[in-house]
């Protein structure tokens, strides 16, 4: 190879991996403060992924689980609901399938679709965010009765490794 062409792919390359930073899209799940509009944590998701939400109940006292995934233009999708007992607002359906297994109730096939979902994280409910093998003891993180809102959106590349350099640096 002469030194032209060596020069120019020493210069090239670096600065087509230099621009892919800021104009490679990387689809993420983002958990936010809804107050402040600081990033708690992200993760990076594909469509079909799927997490869940639990917590007790404030005045049954169980334990609920919410079920989402991502569908392909990233809307959070419910899937499934798992609760011990009916209460106040919870309807009597939902979904197209009901079961009952280990003395919850559950409804499956819900399949509602929204742009984002907002929790009021307490520490007396205890919320807990599962995503793949992680899970995230949100009561332990943010203050009480933070608002945390779930959204899934592209961002570039740099903005992800930025905000899970930001995360890291903020939990130690």
């Amino acid at each position: 190879m002469d030194k032209n062409k060596t020069f120019y792919m020493l210069i090239i390359i670096p600065l087509i991996l230099f621009l892919s930073l800021f104009f490679v899209k990387i689809d993420a799940l983002m958990l936010i403060d809804a107050n402040t509009q600081n990033i708690i944590h992200v993760y990076q998701v594909s469509a079909e992924d799927s997490f869940s939400m639990q917590w007790i109940h404030s005045v049954e006292l169980e334990p609920w689980t919410e079920f989402f995934s991502v569908d392909d233009e990233l809307n959070i999708v419910l899937t499934a609901t798992k609760f011990k007992a009916f209460g106040a607002g919870v309807p009597h359906t939902a979904g197209k399938k009901t079961t009952i297994k280990n003395g919850f109730i559950i409804f499956s096939d819900i399949n509602q679709t929204m742009p984002y979902i907002i929790y009021g994280i307490s520490d007396t409910s205890r919320h807990t965010f599962s995503f793949n093998d992680s899970t995230l003891e949100l009561y332990q993180y943010i203050e009480p009765n933070t608002p945390v809102k779930i959204v899934a959106k592209s961002v570039t590349l740099y903005r992800l490794i930025n905000l899970k350099l930001r995360i890291k640096a903020y939990s130690q």
